[in-house]
């Protein structure tokens, strides 16, 4: 089950990063009025790549997706670095083993950097030392590689609903 997260904003900041300005928000499911949620998806499979992003764009989220850790570091760059305080996405899928930076190696650099947003983790290669260092970041999901679709959609829908 998903962990409780305190949203997608950095730890001390009174403003979350799922607001913007001008008072665009952004929701699940895109409801009326109300822009979509959006979700950076990092996978180096194309074919996992692709199905997740109909998958999710099919649920109403708006996805952008990068095929290795490198493209993953240079769109979160920007943020990471304190050049702008809004989150390139409200919430990060990312696989573990990729080219260039791995995606547990980012997590653990945003929650050393007291940032907040909701990761979902996936991996084929889901040992017990990888779940724990999930688990002890806190704000993060873990999947295990082939996962079922619909326990993926739930999981968004609920650090979303967290958050």
């Amino acid at each position: 089950m998903p962990e409780r997260v305190t949203g997608s904003r950095r730890e001390g900041d009174g403003e979350s990063s799922s607001r913007r300005a001008g008072g665009d928000t952004f929701a699940a499911r895109g409801a009326p009025g109300v822009r979509s949620a959006r979700i950076l998806l990092a996978e180096d499979d194309e074919e996992i790549r692709r199905a997740l992003e109909s998958l999710l764009s099919f649920d109403g989220y708006e996805v952008r997706s990068v095929d290795n850790g490198g493209e993953l570091m240079d769109y979160l760059s920007s943020w990471i670095l304190g050049d702008t305080d809004e989150a390139p996405a409200d919430l990060i899928i990312t696989d573990i083993r990729m080219p260039g930076f791995n995606g547990l190696s980012i997590l653990e650099g945003l929650r050393a950097r007291g940032w907040t947003l909701p990761v979902i983790v996936m991996s084929a290669f889901a040992d017990r030392e990888i779940r724990e260092r999930v688990a002890r970041l806190g704000g993060a999901v873990f999947f295990a590689k082939p996962f079922e679709p619909g326990d993926l959609e739930r999981a968004v829908e609920e650090l979303y609903e967290q958050a």
